[in-house]
């Protein structure tokens, strides 16, 4: 994948990354659980550090990853980070690291979108890839 074909677009307190190659922008619900709960394509399990959320809309199968923190950082800060910038976004690294792994033919799911909302200096994060 060329790197032209990657758009950020703003959206409401933050961005979205996507893959203009594949599709279109994405509808920034596609981060909303309880659009997705509504329309009868969400499937959560418990999972590490939190719920993991599959998302079903006719051929296309997705999961869809809220960014938690772990440890004894968690109790304070939960699912917040500090914002040095939307590159260093965990969402955004994770979107061009998953690109670049799959550049090299290794066997890891294809990213979809990212998104980072910001809240003054720190930020929450979401990450939707393909499923495996």
């Amino acid at each position: 994948m060329s790197a032209g074909s990657e758009i950020v677009a703003p959206v409401a307190g933050g961005a979205m990354l996507y893959d203009a190659s594949r599709s279109s922008q994405p509808d920034e619900r596609v981060f909303d659980r309880d659009a997705w709960r509504a329309r009868g394509g969400l499937e959560e399990t418990a999972g590490g550090r939190g719920t993991v959320a599959f998302l079903r809309d006719g051929e296309r199968r997705w999961v869809l990853r809220h960014y938690r923190r772990g440890g004894l950082v968690a109790r304070v800060l939960d699912d917040t980070y500090l914002y040095t910038g939307a590159a260093r976004t965990r969402s955004f690294r994770e979107f061009r690291l998953l690109r670049q792994l799959r550049d090299w033919r290794l066997p890891v799911p294809r990213p979809v979108a990212a998104r980072y909302l910001r809240r003054g200096v720190l930020y929450r994060a979401d990450l939707v890839t393909e499923e495996l």
